[in-house]
């Protein structure tokens, strides 16, 4: 079974109606929902179904912090994590779930959104010639394979430890092609104000990278 993994701030309409689907999939055993607004908290039929488990600090934990609550908290080792406002072909279930396995690292998307593909869904094995834009949108990974993204950073660069993280272990990255996908993109972060600390983060994980044996500027792997 998968626990599905999912910071929300509910600035996207759609979301609790796909997770309403989601739950549905014989493959999913929990939704866990990071409240991170919970003054703007939706009504909804969802919170009553008992896969659905609703973690709720009284803040914005952000974004990374959530995905380490989230895993924390899961009961299943097959893990999903997910953007709140993604709408997708729920068959990736059926094709990924044999791939979520402790010798991996992450599955992620590597499509572009605007394309037309024929929907078969296929899993490859990654190579830097493929897409990583909306690879953090939707990730799969075993739980044993899974560190906490570390401390400050709290909105991005979690994206990049995790695809890092499987290079430094050793470990092989997959991407899932050809599947529909569809995102309006960045409906939460265009609610914040973010100015500066893009480069105050980046420069905690450029010493990540230091503290990995690696020099940031010449590190190939996810960091930008």
């Amino acid at each position: 079974m998968i626990s599905y993994i999912v910071p929300t701030m509910w600035k996207y309409e759609p979301f609790l109606d796909f997770i309403s689907d989601i739950i549905e999939h014989p493959l999913i055993g929990e939704v866990i929902i990071i409240d991170n607004n919970f003054n703007e908290r939706p009504n909804h039929s969802i919170f009553a179904n008992n896969k659905v488990k609703l973690l709720n600090f009284g803040k914005n934990v952000f974004v990374n912090p959530s995905w380490n609550e989230g895993v924390k908290n899961s009961k299943y080792d097959k893990l999903a994590i997910a953007n709140d406002d993604i709408i997708y072909d729920l068959r990736v279930f059926d094709k990924v779930y044999d791939y979520i396995k402790d010798e991996n690292g992450p599955i992620g998307l590597s499509v572009d959104p605007n394309a037309v593909n024929d929907a078969v869904i296929r899993i490859k094995e990654y190579n830097f010639s493929m897409s990583q834009l909306q690879f953090p949108q939707l990730m799969f990974m075993h739980k044993n394979f899974y560190d906490p993204v570390p401390s400050g950073l709290d909105f991005y660069f979690g994206d990049s430890f995790v695809f890092d993280n499987a290079l430094w272990k050793n470990k092989k990255i997959f991407a899932i092609t050809d599947i529909f996908f569809y995102t309006p993109g960045t409906m939460t972060c265009r609610h914040l104000d973010l100015n500066g600390v893009y480069q105050r983060e980046r420069e905690v994980y450029k010493q990540v990278i230091i503290d990995h044996g690696h020099i940031p500027e010449v590190w190939s792997g996810h960091f930008r």
